[in-house]
């Protein structure tokens, strides 16, 4: 066609080569596939062989073609990932995809009668596909896990929706019933309905196939003897891997890492790019200023470069150009348009960074990602940027609120939680009411992003045709006001748009005598992160911290908290007459409260918690009738609880006086005060009894004073009470049953009081009710057969009635709370069997039963229970033995079954409980030897099987846990040697740095765990833990003998070792690497020898026992033996200095009779100490955050000395 006149069709041709070092990926799929399957009979919900079908093809596309690295399929599709160095067929996405599709439907149809012999292909299968370029080896890695999350997804509803038709369902009867289902209410509807635990479906259909390369002998030829000659070659396998994006599978084939990269996070800790970039250049949250302003200098050079950029609107780090309609700008080929934009907008971004950030060096280069789209409208290029627009509010007003939460204190995910769900306006009174800010008076570049663009602004003078002329000349300025459905009329409008420029640009000075105030205060402020640091200048939009009326220059909102600013609240503060919101909190300011703070007149907001404030509250701050919240919560004041709170203000809607030192009575004018809707004062001094109040309250917390008494209806705040918490006080009396009628009730917690008789069986909450507890009372009596209604979408998802004297069986009504998600009954004097229906608690995450006196075996429906992390059943009369199902509950970390009358062998199958991190089973009558499964426990960091009948030589693999802190093997009758294994395997023994013991645990074997347990959101629980032990090994009263390992004495951090009570021999390795060590304890063995050298220097040593062992020589008083007294009975050969030191002392070394193992099982096993960590409740947003009392909940995690 050269030189023809149709030449020009060629124009239209798509250049599509995608540029190096972009990662092709061509995914192709399966053609109306639905209709194929039915016609053809596939078997529902997975046809085996139709998914071996598409790997056999899979795996012959990866030998046809060697550019390709790494293939991943399931269903009726399948991804082909190409090596970063590829030129196949110069890049050509189209040339590449359709030259895959074909071949790949060629051998389905050639290999179709390979995997249904039996079945005629009726009509042609057909795929269709696209190419995908990934930017990078973190794109590839997130394509990956996007893939495979929609293998799962897809896969869980279609193993639903089959089992569901099979049973007698329509489909569209099936579909209705999916409807809006979640995760676990599908796995809970397979176990329950049909038996299915979809953890144990085939892996194939969960996982999705992998397909790759490696290296295999394959014989090529026979030689002339007839035998075999070998090389290596390439071929492609199929494995399947559940997270085919973690590190830990991809990295572990170097194949996948030479071709195509490593991964260097998990694909959970991957962040965008330009997250890192502007965590890494400090920017300021929620917005910098100068950031934007860098990315709006760069978007008007681009337009002053290119003439063909009519219009362009950016937020954040993105931004849209606009080319106008009949441009022939690089002959309108995209990828040509996008390369150029991007790179000179990067080339800028660059060489502007000086000017805008003159005290901060570029730390790494920028990079910027772009895309042209083709819109065949003004009026699509209108909704396009209005959606942007509205991204921009969306985005920054989400971003506003999460930040200034995370400043106040709140983590990351509280602050998530937080602001799920809510709506715009709800973010908008987030802000005002708990912060002061004013969203709508936030800088206008925030809130609606920057337009910029073309104005004829400026008359020159030219000449045409020898006559002079006046022009017009372009002008390219930035707006930051523009409602999108103007923009079609962009050109047109210039005029105006350019007036409300010069309106909105404008901006407004601080008044000068606030100014001044300001400026004293800042220079009595110690401010080590220069926070304040833009306090210069006259405008105040420049200011960080404030908002001022945009009329009078007035500040109208003070908002500094997590400033980590020090030193007094200055006097000049109260000379800002028309200030609303002064927020001062989470910082370190010391001294009183100002006097002179009641004469801002116009205060709605008074916020100074988490500070150092002492003294009293002062009484002018009656005078502020206009003040809706108080906050004066974590600091040391103290006194008499002001007597004015509940008349000052008829306004008042908050009052946080928390954690403070106020003595004596709640005023009773609080009690009437009808505008209150938030009362805490919890951990105070306070007293009298507990008094009904009088208005409509949506939160009240009273816990952790000495309130008395008996408990009030609360009747006034029947329909409108979320949380009520009266825990850690000296209430007394039942629990009236009209508590049941607080309609609204979300979270109530009456622990550590003096509650007693038995719970009324009328008293059934609502299922608005999502945290009981009752713990650590007087209640007795039988558990309540029905504590709460509940439905499959509400109801309680915290239940604890533990430490208390309830008596006789569980009732099966409990494992009717279908949404329960932690259960506590331990401590009290519960019969019977556990229910076998306990798997019907499929959110079940907690479970504690222990110390009662339940017996029978640990039923085997347990397993439905499948995101059980916590298993505590210690210290009750449980037998039979552990099933080898319990390896169900693979996200288990803690198992505790220890002191009850458990039998049999460890079974193999605990292998796959790969989560295990705490696990005691000790104290029961367990037999065998060390079961290899222990190993795949990869992140145990406490093990205890002490007090059993284990036997058999100790494994080679004791020590290879690198997260172990204590293991506890004593009490059994394990022979043969101490393996001299690796020592340096474990962090906590070779980590160098002492453990921080909770002073509680006073004896050095014992253990404490701190339980989080918190609800987040409205019904989801989160759980953690801290674990406190002491750094240690224990394998004393077994059968072993040899030698001790030296390695076993070079861990500079262990901190106890006990090896007491065996038929060791040989001498004892030199202790002066142990520096962490406390108690040593190798006593009654066969040790003989010198004792060791110098042990002075051992500073943290208070318990020492050599006893009963054969050693003998001269011990010097100065090598420091001489603290611990008994240490040496039972060395008749073994010479101590005298205090003389003259001769030896043998009357130092005591006899001491030999204590029997079976006087040393007296002691208790495991204790946890729980925190219920809760939640804040904000009435303002209609949102209920629980929080359970700040007090520690113990059980004793604790073994025998």
């Amino acid at each position: 066609m050269a030189n023809s006149k149709y030449e020009y069709v060629k124009s239209f041709e798509v250049e599509d080569e995608v540029f190096m070092p972009n990662l092709i990926i061509i995914r192709i799929d399966g053609r109306d596939f639905l209709r194929f399957s039915q016609v053809h009979n596939f078997e529902k919900p997975n046809d085996e062989r139709a998914v071996n079908l598409m790997n056999s093809c899979a795996v012959a596309v990866s030998e046809e073609y060697p550019d390709i690295v790494f293939s991943y399929g399931y269903s009726d599709e399948y991804s082909f990932v190409f090596k970063k160095t590829s030129k196949f067929y110069q890049r050509r996405a189209s040339k590449i995809l359709s030259l895959i599709v074909s071949f790949f439907t060629s051998m389905y149809v050639t290999k179709w009668k390979e995997f249904f012999p039996q079945k005629e292909l009726r009509y042609s299968p057909s795929f269709h596909a696209r190419a995908i370029c990934c930017a990078s080896i973190e794109v590839l890695q997130a394509y990956l896990a996007w893939r495979q999350n929609d293998c799962h997804i897809n896969n869980q509803y279609e193993t639903c929706l089959g089992m569901l038709v099979k049973c007698g369902k329509t489909e569209s009867e099936a579909h209705e019933i999916l409807k809006g289902t979640q995760k676990q209410e599908k796995n809970e509807l397979l176990f329950q309905q049909f038996g299915i635990n979809y953890k144990k479906l085939p892996e194939l259909f969960r996982q999705g196939s992998c397909v790759f390369k490696t290296e295999v002998e394959d014989i090529v030829k026979y030689n002339g003897s007839g035998a075999p000659v070998k090389r290596l070659r390439r071929k492609a396998r199929i494995v399947h891997s559940e997270n085919i994006a973690g590190k830990k599978f991809w990295n572990e084939h170097p194949c996948l890492v030479k071709e195509l990269g490593d991964f260097e996070e998990d694909v959970g800790k991957i962040k965008p790019d330009y997250v890192r970039f502007s965590e890494v250049h400090e920017f300021e949250k929620p917005n910098d200023k100068q950031a934007l302003n860098l990315m709006n200098s760069c978007a008007v050079a681009m337009l002053e470069e290119f003439q063909d950029i009519t219009f362009s609107y950016g937020v954040s780090d993105e931004y849209s150009f606009v080319l106008k309609k009949e441009t022939l700008f690089y002959q309108r080929r995209a990828s040509d348009i996008v390369s150029v934009i991007v790179s000179f907008f990067t080339s800028m971004y660059v060489m502007k960074w000086k000017e805008f950030f003159p005290y901060k060096d570029l730390k790494y280069p920028p990079a910027f990602d772009g895309r042209a789209v083709c819109y065949p409208s003004s009026n699509i290029i209108r909704d396009y940027l209005a959606w942007r627009q509205v991204d921009c509010h969306i985005n920054n007003q989400y971003n506003t609120c999460f930040w200034m939460l995370v400043m106040s204190g709140n983590s990351k995910s509280e602050a998530q939680g937080y602001l799920k769900g809510t709506q715009t306006r709800e973010k908008n009174e987030l802000l005002i009411q708990k912060f002061g800010i004013d969203y709508n008076q936030l800088p206008i570049m925030f809130r609606q992003g920057s337009s910029v663009f073309r104005v004829e602004a400026e008359k020159t003078m030219a000449f045409e045709n020898g006559s002079p002329a006046e022009k017009l000349r372009n002008k390219v300025i930035v707006t930051h006001f523009m409602e999108m459905k103007w923009v079609c009329k962009t050109l047109e409008l210039h005029l105006v748009l350019l007036l409300l420029l010069i309106l909105v640009s404008e901006g407004f000075d601080l008044n000068p005598d606030d100014r001044t105030s300001l400026l004293l205060f800042r220079s009595l402020v110690q401010d080590p992160n220069q926070r304040l640091s833009t306090w210069v200048g006259s405008s105040c939009t420049n200011w960080t911290g404030l908002a001022c009326d945009n009329r009078t220059g007035h500040v109208v909102s003070i908002n500094l908290t997590s400033m980590n600013l020090s030193g007094q609240v200055h006097p000049s503060m109260c000379k800002l007459s028309y200030l609303e919101f002064l927020i001062l909190s989470h910082n370190n300011f010391t001294g009183s409260i100002p006097l002179c703070l009641g004469a801002l007149h116009s205060l709605k907001t008074l916020d100074l918690s988490r500070n150092r404030l002492l003294g009293n509250v002062p009484d002018t701050l009656m005078r502020l009738r206009s003040l809706r919240q108080l906050v004066l919560s974590d600091n040391q004041l103290g006194g008499y609880f002001p007597w004015w709170v509940g008349n000052f203000s008829s306004s008042l809607e908050k009052i946080d006086m928390s954690f403070n030192s106020f003595r004596g009575e709640i005023p009773e004018s609080l009690f009437y005060l009808k505008s209150l809707k938030y009362l805490d004062l919890e951990s105070n001094f306070l007293l009298g009894n507990v008094h009904d109040f009088y208005q409509s309250l949506v939160f009240l917390n009273l816990g952790s004073n000495r309130f008395s008494g008996t408990l009030p209806c609360f009747s006034a705040s029947a329909s409108s009470l979320a949380v009520l918490k009266l825990a850690n006080n000296s209430v007394v009396g039942g629990i009236p049953t009209c508590i049941a009628s607080l309609e609204a009730l979300t979270h109530l917690n009456l622990s550590f009081n003096h509650l007693n008789y038995e719970i009324s069986p009328r008293l059934v909450f609502l299922e608005k009710l999502l945290v009981l507890d009752l713990s650590f009372n007087d209640l007795s009596g039988p558990l309540p057969s029905k504590i709460a209604e509940t439905t499959d979408k509400s109801g309680l998802v915290l239940l604890d009635l533990s430490h208390n004297q309830f008596s006789g069986e569980i009732p099966l009504k409990i494992t009717e709370l279908k949404s329960l998600q932690a259960l506590f009954l331990s401590h009290n004097l519960l019969t019977g069997e556990i229910p076998a229906r306990i798997g019907n608690l499929t959110y079940l995450q907690m479970i504690d039963l222990s110390h009662n006196m339940l017996s029978g075996s640990i039923p085997l429906n347990i397993v439905g229970c499948f995101q059980l992390l916590a298993l505590i059943v210690n210290n009750n009369n449980l037998s039979g033995e552990i099933q080898p199902e319990l390896d169900a509950l693979d996200s288990l970390k803690i198992l505790d079954i220890s002191s009850n009358r458990i039998s049999g062998e460890i079974p193999l199958t605990l292998a796959g409980l790969k989560s295990l991190e705490i696990v005691d089973l000790s104290s029961n009558n367990l037999s065998g030897t060390l079961s290899d499964a222990i190993t795949k426990w990869s992140n145990l960091k406490y093990l205890s099987i002490a007090r059993n009948k284990l036997g058999g030589s100790l494994p080679n693999w004791l020590f290879s846990f690198e997260a172990i802190q204590m293991m506890d093997f004593s009490t059994n009758k394990f022979t043969g040697f101490i393996p001299d294994g690796n020592f340096n395997t474990s962090l906590n023994f070779n980590s160098g740095r002492r453990n921080i013991i909770m002073p509680a645990i006073a004896k050095p074997r014992n253990m404490a765990i701190e339980i989080y347990v918190a609800v987040v959101g409205t019904n989801e629980l989160s759980f953690n833990y801290d674990l406190f032990s002491t750094v240690g090994i224990d394998l004393s009263d077994n059968l072993l003998h040899g030698g001790i390992p030296e390695g076993l004495f070079e861990l500079p951090s262990l901190e106890y070792l006990n090896l007491s009570y065996n038929f060791l021999d040989g001498q004892v390795p030199v202790l002066d690497k142990m520096l962490s060590l406390r108690a040593l304890d190798l006593s009654h063995n066969s040790l003989t020898g010198q004792i060791p050298g110098n042990i002075s220097s051992l500073e943290e040593l208070t318990l020492l026992n050599l006893s009963y062992n054969g050693f003998s020589g001269f011990v010097p008083e100065k090598q420091g033996y001489r603290k611990f007294p008994g240490a040496f009975a039972g060395n008749p050969d073994l010479c101590l200095e005298s205090s003389s030191g003259e001769g030896c002392n043998n009357a130092s070394i005591p006899l001491v009779p030999r204590k029997t193992s079976k006087e040393e099982t007296d002691e208790g096993l495991i204790s946890i100490w729980v925190f219920f960590v809760s939640f804040f409740v904000s009435f303002y947003l209609g949102v209920v955050a629980l929080f359970c009392s700040g007090r520690m909940r113990s059980y004793i995690l604790q073994t025998k000395i």
